[in-house]
């Protein structure tokens, strides 16, 4: 009974390891988004319009940002971040799985695949939560 009970388990909540995966996957989508109000944040500060977005990700740092949320939380590598153009730029991460379809979303804009998925944001425009 209590080894069915186990099974049933693992079958509805997945293996421990695969639990970790989801939670490293929703603790990167929760990093992207700090990173984005940091940088839709700093743009609405008054600054010289010549004054580009920041080089890297570590240049926000203080600013809204922990060190601990500009890396991935399972490889410790920093997210890929790329200015575009003016205020466009875009972050990137790799993710463990694609998002659960039963996940509660309050915006599309987030919803990601397995493997490296990048957004593409303006940091003149508040990042979609």
């Amino acid at each position: 009974m209590v080894a069915a009970a186990f099974s049933i388990g693992l079958g509805v909540a997945g293996t421990p390891s695969a639990q970790r995966h989801v939670e490293a996957d929703n603790h990167r989508v929760q990093d992207l988004r700090t990173i984005g109000w940091a940088m839709h944040n700093l743009q609405q500060r008054p600054r010289k319009l010549t004054e580009a977005l920041p080089a890297s990700l570590g240049e926000l740092v203080g600013k809204g940002v922990t060190q601990a949320q500009i890396v991935d939380p399972e490889t410790g590598e920093l997210y890929e971040y790329r200015v575009n153009s003016g205020t466009l730029y875009e972050l990137c991460a790799v993710f463990s799985g694609p998002q659960e379809a039963d996940q509660f979303r309050q915006t599309q804009f987030w919803y990601h695949g397995k493997g490296r998925v990048c957004y593409a944001l303006d940091a003149a425009a508040a990042p979609a939560w």
